[in-house]
């Protein structure tokens, strides 16, 4: 926790320097700023567009597996875990 604070705190001290050496003239900072920008709103929204979340989504819950759902005998993670409703192989 305490390194994901030092990494943010440090990242946009980071963005700070980028931003002043581009209004200073650099172009190479200016160039990257707009690289940078452009590539987290074409991600984010991407994300946004396909529906992904991340890492936190958006009902605030994990995937809770069925125990009806697993056939007698086999245990999670075995390829035993088959839905009932699940067609045979042929």
């Amino acid at each position: 926790m305490t390194f994901t604070k030092v990494a943010v705190v440090g990242g946009l001290a980071l963005l700070a320097v980028v931003c002043w050496l581009a209004v200073s003239g650099l172009g190479v900072a200016r160039e990257g700023l707009i690289s940078f920008f452009a590539l987290v709103l074409l991600v984010g929204g991407g994300n946004l567009l396909s529906g992904r979340a991340g890492s936190r989504g958006r009902r605030g819950t994990t995937a809770v597996r069925d125990p009806a759902a697993i056939e007698p005998g086999g245990g999670p993670g075995d390829g035993m875990d088959v839905a009932h409703d699940d067609e045979p192989a042929r």
